[in-house]
């Protein structure tokens, strides 16, 4: 009997070993895991110091009641130890100083078992409890990004560098706050992580970055279509010149702190508001020196339409051919005599129908007067400006019998299919960017319409109205629909007129929404 008790004292003490060893083993690495992840949320709230009090306090008080929580963790782990270890070191002792029958021996060991597992529960539960805190971390670091990024068509300042927690920095930090109050957020930073989360919303970034590491965070950043412009801080600029050739992006590399601050005021102050924080800063497609920007001029306008002979239009054809020698490729001699001919019909009724059906027709005088335009050659606009000021009289005074209301409907969109890689186009243009269709656009209601024309794998522009984007007479400058006379109304067509002007809002994987936008010509 005495040797019976004595395997059934030994064969408790290990399992109660074995138990205690795995239950130390997960408190470590758990508390470690835990405390690490605090600390890191903790060092990278330091770095955002410089937020609202109010909401850095909140998530700090947060962080600190996780950590209570996992001392008084430890400390329930330690009482569960010592009551189990309790429990069997006393029946451990009866089995010394009492006698046990066999029958009594199995009623322990069952009554052992039951106790364990209900020791353990206890235990299971105690676990449950704090493994709650991988949900309040989640919590922290939605609150963090919540307070870190506002919504669409915000802005914030980013500054990117490996000594940002140094005095001067510091104190800089409070200057580029205090110049620009218009910026929604500002955000000094160590690394690239916190960004690429900021990123992921609408929302536009000025990015200062330290020369050493820009090339690594650049690459990373991947064309992000937010940024607006970027930065270098470096005191030896010469070296990064290679970087910002490479990077069109980059607006300059400076080496005084002062410098960096003159930047940042003529990006950011330099330029006119539209629709409150819409950004009319920049227009990289076509507003550019040395383009031609006469079709903005009052003067590019018809008063009425004019008649257009035959010789005329030759003359015209053959003007634009000579500027711009790649149109020859679309337009041989044949060409260009059945065009004149058809322009000379078209225009002598001087009537706005017959001018917008000779456009909708499979001829080339749509291509011809849209490649002039596309070309942006002021020379080549000016000798074809009789033919585009007259599509753009008949566009601005087309009767389309619709509502205007109709366009400001919630669920009112144009589209326009090209053939045009997305990717491409987002290295070119950013959220909140003007961009310009110089040619006459052609548009749909019909999505599956618009679709056809990007040939599987283009970009659809989607196209919206707000009527705080407009300015002067609506009626004259939104697009007409002229579906009842064209030679395609299977097509459900609104035609923008020419230069027509639309703010980029949002990136989808292949579909770009617009908000169009009329400008006083």
């Amino acid at each position: 009997m005495k040797k019976k008790i004595t395997q059934l004292q030994e064969s408790h003490e290990k399992e109660l070993q074995y138990q205690q060893t795995q239950l130390q083993n997960y408190i470590e690495i758990f508390t470690a895991e835990m405390n690490t992840i605090i600390d890191i949320i903790l060092k990278e709230l330091d770095e955002f110091s410089k937020q609202s009090k109010d909401d850095i306090n909140q998530i700090k008080d947060i962080l600190d009641g996780l950590k209570v929580e996992l001392q008084k963790f430890d400390q329930v782990m330690e009482q569960q130890r010592e009551q189990i270890s309790g429990f069997f070191k006393f029946l451990i002792y009866l089995f010394h100083i009492i006698s046990l029958d066999q029958k009594f021996v199995k009623t322990l060991e069952k009554a052992r078992e039951h106790l364990i597992d209900q020791r353990w529960n206890l235990i299971l539960d105690e676990y449950e409890k704090v493994e709650s805190i991988d949900q309040k971390i989640d919590k922290i670091a939605e609150i963090t990004l919540n307070n870190m990024v506002s919504n669409q068509n915000q802005r914030s300042i980013v500054w990117i560098d490996q000594n940002i927690q140094n005095k001067e920095f510091s104190k800089f930090s409070i200057v580029i706050q205090s110049t620009f109050p218009q910026i929604q957020h500002f955000h000094f930073l160590t690394s690239i992580e916190i960004l690429l989360q900021i990123l992921k919303k609408n929302i536009i970034v000025y990015l200062i970055i330290e020369g050493s590491i820009a090339a690594e965070i650049i690459k990373r950043l991947d064309c992000s279509p937010n940024i607006h412009s970027i930065i270098l801080y470096s005191q030896k600029p010469q070296q990064y010149q290679s970087l910002k050739q490479q990077y069109s992006i980059i607006q300059s590399i400076d080496s005084q702190l002062e410098s960096i601050l003159q930047t940042l005021n003529d990006t950011i102050n330099g330029t006119d508001e539209l629709n409150g924080q819409v950004n009319f800063y920049r227009f990289p497609n076509y507003f550019k020196i040395n383009n031609p920007i006469i079709f903005l001029r009052q003067e590019f306008s018809l008063k009425t339409l004019k008649q257009i002979n035959f010789p005329q239009a030759y003359e015209i054809i053959q003007r634009c051919l000579q500027i711009l020698p790649n149109l020859m490729v679309y337009f041989y001699n044949n060409e260009q005599i059945k065009l004149g001919q058809q322009i000379q019909k078209a225009f002598r009724t001087e009537k706005i129908e017959d001018i917008l059906r000779l456009y909708t027709e499979e001829g080339d005088f749509y291509p011809f007067v849209n490649r002039c335009l596309q070309m942006l050659n002021e020379n080549a606009i000016l000798s074809a400006q009789l033919l585009i000021k007259s599509v753009k009289f008949c566009i601005q005074n087309y009767d389309d019998n619709q509502n205007d209301e109709m366009f400001f409907q919630p669920n009112f969109y144009l589209y326009r299919g090209i053939e045009y890689d997305v990717r491409k186009f987002m290295t070119l243009n950013k959220i909140c960017d003007m961009i310009i269709f110089p040619a006459f656009t052609s548009t749909s209601k019909n999505f599956e319409k618009a679709k056809r024309f990007t040939k599987g794998q283009g970009i659809i522009f989607r196209i919206k109205f707000f009527k705080n984007n407009i300015t002067g007479d609506f009626r004259k400058f939104r697009p007409k629909y002229i579906a009842q006379i064209s030679k395609s109304q299977e097509e459900e067509e609104f035609v923008f007129s020419c230069f027509s002007c639309f703010i980029i809002t949002d990136f989808g994987d292949n579909i770009i929404d617009l908000d169009f936008v009329s400008i006083d010509q």
